[in-house]
């Protein structure tokens, strides 16, 4: 980490979004995890409890939580409720926009009928990570080894074109405004050029309520 000391909740934070890479998710390591910080187990039950999952006993214990929510939104609240801790100190625009990324490349590959939209969730909320941990690109994404087609897709080294590299390009031409290319990138994708705008508007507001919901 060329001598750069990562605060302790940096590096419990990372250790816990490198957990729910795994594809058989250890519930075991995650409580020990979610243990360490009171922030994390606060901010789990309170979305265990919440109407979502409909409860008639109040959950009162991590590994209870982990259990009623199950292993797919595990890995969605774990991504969602560590971002704002990882972004300490940073504008808040910073996370505001990783959340809109992650919803706009989760929309674009639902709309393509293509990648798994998780990948896509994953890919638009860690394509800020150098900013968040001050770290380069390319050493904060080994800290949480998203997988090839993540790493490659932000890092712009795929050697063949995949959809992936396609969603993020597009997300970040959308950003720039340079629709001529939103447009050709919405046509590899499938997807119509109206139907890209709606999904950016759709994700913007989307991230507004989420962090609404999760801040505190």
């Amino acid at each position: 980490m060329r001598g750069r000391q990562i605060p302790a909740l940096t590096t419990t934070c990372l250790r816990l979004l490198r957990e729910t890479q795994r594809t058989d998710l250890d519930f075991a390591r995650l409580e020990a995890l979610i243990r360490k910080d009171v922030s994390l187990t606060f901010r789990l039950l309170r979305y265990a409890n919440s109407a979502l999952f409909g409860q008639a006993e109040r959950i009162r214990s991590i590994s209870m939580a982990l259990t009623v929510i199950g292993e797919d939104a595990v890995r969605r609240w774990v991504a969602l409720a560590t971002l704002p801790m990882l972004a300490t100190n940073k504008p808040s625009e910073v996370v505001t926009l990783s959340i809109v990324r992650a919803r706009f490349c989760e929309r674009l590959a639902e709309l393509g009928m293509g990648v798994q939209h998780d990948e896509a969730f994953l890919m638009g909320m860690f394509s800020l990570l150098d900013a968040l941990i001050d770290l380069p690109i390319d050493e904060a994404l080994r800290e949480l080894d998203l997988g090839p087609g993540i790493t490659e897709a932000l890092l712009g080294t795929a050697t063949a074109p995949s959809e992936l590299t396609t969603i993020y390009k597009l997300t970040r031409q959308y950003e720039l405004g340079d629709w001529d290319e939103t447009e050709r990138l919405a046509r590899d994708l499938g997807v119509l050029s109206s139907a890209v705008g709606a999904a950016y508007v759709e994700s913007t507001l989307w991230a507004e309520q989420l962090i609404r919901g999760i801040e505190g």
